[in-house]
């Protein structure tokens, strides 16, 4: 354990640990406050998964170096962490899916952008630790279906979540949505209408998924202009080909974990 705390703390930024812990203990506090004072086990339920997820890059750092986890950098989380937040805590547990018109698609349009990135960051982290060179142009494709693999794979998680755990995180529920349009003063949280109320959550989940390849694309054009990975003398392949061997994370500025 002593080991892993000291691991911990050479390859993450005092300021990202406290950021984590700050976004982490309002999550717990909206699991206490729907356990407890809102009676709402379904919110409690949901805000756990995710708050789950919140721990992901430390779950990484257990990994050995034979897998491409023990690559990923601790930045990775500094985006994921958010998008966990501002789903469950601003989306679902402060109900700013009803009460911010477009805040569901805009958080699609991230997610499918923030997916992309890590594909990225994933097929990088796959050329470290198998030594193996790529054309960027197959990269970005990658990293592009990974987006495409994670959105599809929220989209299953969210119809499955709703049928067992009786949640409405696709707006199938026109009572719970009549509420919230009552108690907001706002209309249906779909941006595009659907032709007839019993369609509302086909009109999430294809709203979503249209917001998602937003994303994806866009952040691929934002990669290919900018392929930080595979540009320059530290360019993945580069030193895949010079026979050097890569720093935990080729982070330049902290020359102790370079050989890390």
């Amino acid at each position: 354990m002593k080991e892993y705390v000291k691991k911990h703390h050479e390859l993450s930024y005092l300021g990202e640990r406290i950021y984590w812990w700050i976004l982490r203990l309002l999550m717990i506090w909206a699991m206490i406050d729907s356990a407890f004072f809102r009676h709402d086990i379904t919110q409690v339920l949901q805000t756990g998964a995710n708050l789950v997820g919140m721990f992901a890059w430390e779950i990484m750092l257990t990994k050995k170096k034979s897998s491409f986890f023990y690559y990923v950098p601790s930045y990775v989380q500094d985006i994921t962490l958010l998008g966990f937040f501002l789903g469950s805590f601003g989306g679902a547990y402060l109900n700013f899916y009803y009460s911010i018109p477009a805040y569901d698609m805009i958080l699609h349009v991230f997610g499918g952008a923030e997916a992309c990135f890590i594909g990225y960051e994933i097929v990088a982290a796959i050329q470290k630790r198998d030594r193996k060179i790529a054309p960027v142009a197959m990269i970005l494709l990658c990293s592009c279906g990974i987006s495409f693999i994670f959105g599809t794979g929220w989209e299953i998680f969210e119809f499955t979540f709703d049928q067992i755990a009786g949640g409405d995180s696709q707006h199938w529920s026109m009572e719970l949505a009549k509420q919230a349009m009552e108690q907001y003063g706002c209309s249906m949280p779909n941006v595009i209408p659907a032709l007839d109320d019993a369609r509302y959550a086909l009109m999430d989940t294809m709203e979503d998924t249209l917001a998602n390849v937003i994303g994806a694309v866009g952040m691929t054009v934002i990669l290919k202009i900018n392929p930080y990975h595979h540009k320059g003398a530290d360019s993945v392949n580069t030193v895949i080909e010079e026979g050097r061997e890569f720093g935990r994370y080729q982070r330049k500025h902290k020359k102790t974990n370079k050989n890390a």
